[in-house]
């Protein structure tokens, strides 16, 4: 069983290619949404660096539609090195994860789950239909070799971005503190 956003084999999909600009994510966003009938049950929607060109918030605008799309049943590809949209599609699997909390018999728990969910959709313009399930993706990363990487409750574990950010908050951490 395909997952709804990997790397498959592109030989039984119908495949359509979005070049890169500005003009990407509104040309994504009406595809998507205005024109359904374009795309149909096994297309592949493939976004190759899209972080070229765009805005930090166009990054994240973007992540919000792949959430959409996503749980529409399209199948996403996207190839980035962007820690921003990374980092955007990982706040959507944490507010599905934290969302999902409120089926548990702890009504205190509850209580704070809906408020804190609400909240963060209420200020920063969050949709439910806009949470990623982490079941329904899988990521890799490439260092030397395609790994695959962990995706939990609060996201995808990309090592070889990790290990970079890790790094350079250390050195600002050094430069700044000592």
């Amino acid at each position: 069983m395909y997952s709804n956003f990997q790397v498959i084999n592109l030989i039984h999909f119908k495949t359509i290619f979005f070049g890169r600009g500005r003009s990407t994510l509104s040309l994504i966003a009406k595809t998507i949404l205005k024109t359904p009938i374009i795309l149909k049950k096994n297309t592949v929607i493939f976004l190759s660096s899209p972080e070229d060109f765009h805005t930090t918030q166009d990054l994240r605008l973007l992540a919000r539609e792949i959430g959409k799309a996503i749980n529409e049943g399209y199948k996403i590809i996207v190839r980035t090195n962007n820690d921003y949209l990374i980092k955007e599609l990982n706040i959507l699997i944490q507010l599905y994860c934290r969302s999902k909390e409120k089926e548990t018999p702890d009504e205190l728990k509850l209580k704070d789950i809906d408020h804190i969910v609400d909240k963060i959709c209420r200020d920063y313009q969050y949709t439910s239909k806009q949470f990623l399930n982490p079941e329904n993706i899988i990521a890799y990363d490439y260092i030397k070799r395609i790994k695959l990487c962990k995706i939990t409750e609060y996201g995808i574990e990309i090592p070889s971005m990790d290990n970079i950010i890790n790094e350079m908050n250390n050195i600002e951490d050094n430069l700044l503190y000592q």
